[in-house]
């Protein structure tokens, strides 16, 4: 309304520049304090103006709601204009797959950093806090993963087990032992060595498998 001209016993109506602010308005009206109407829509209104008119206001930015997801830490406030952080702490075995509304609509303009640590660090730029932020980080059970077994070496063809074995699961493997024959039986696990327990009746256990199988049997003749 500054600078404009309004007839004697007319309607002075304004709207503030940016909805994301409160503001605190003053107005004169022949150098005496009125209190304006404010409609819904943030529209101000002085009525019957018979003077001149001065509006004077201050301005904050307005205060959102935040609500987190799973296994995510944050302020339970953001501040338009200031940019707003959280982190993903994930959880062994699960999967999670962030996403964002703000004053309900999508929003996927964050931005994500990985931490040293493990942990995600999530930014929404403080120009984009226009409205409640929810965030979901569609926490999921992680799938098993299953892996292959091979059997490798001169005496590979006298074992018997599985092609594949589920993640965490036990994997027991039998070998035919030839008589006259000396058996040398080794194993890697994701690359690694690991540990074989032997059983009875020539049976062969890995526990708790994390990776790809390779066992190893060697067999040499015991006869000269």
């Amino acid at each position: 309304a500054e600078g404009s001209v309004i007839a004697a016993g007319g309607n002075l109506t304004f709207v503030p520049k940016d909805p994301n602010y409160n503001y605190t308005v003053t107005v004169t009206v022949g150098g005496k304090t009125v209190t304006p109407t404010i409609g819904a829509d943030g529209t101000y209104t002085v009525p019957n103006v018979n003077g001149n008119v001065v509006v004077t206001s201050s301005k904050t930015a307005k205060t959102f709601n935040v609500t987190l997801g799973d296994d995510t830490t944050g302020e339970a406030t953001a501040t338009y204009m200031k940019d707003y952080t959280f982190k993903l702490t994930p959880a062994t075995g699960y999967t999670y797959n962030m996403t964002v509304t703000i004053g309900g609509k999508a929003y996927t303009g964050f931005k994500a950093q990985v931490n040293d640590d493990g942990t995600t660090t999530y930014t929404i730029p403080g120009a984009d806090v226009t409205g409640n932020i929810v965030i979901n980080s569609n926490k999921q059970v992680k799938p098993l993963e299953t892996y292959k077994v091979t059997f490798a070496g001169t005496g590979a063809g006298d074992a018997t087990g599985e092609s594949t074995v589920q993640e965490k699961a036990n994997y027991t493997f039998t070998v035919a032992k030839q008589k006259n024959f000396e058996y040398t039986i080794t194993a890697t696990m994701g690359g690694k060595n690991v540990t074989i327990t032997e059983g009875a009746d020539n049976t062969y256990t890995i526990a708790s498998v994390t990776g790809d199988l390779v066992i190893t049997i060697e067999k040499k003749s015991t006869l000269t």
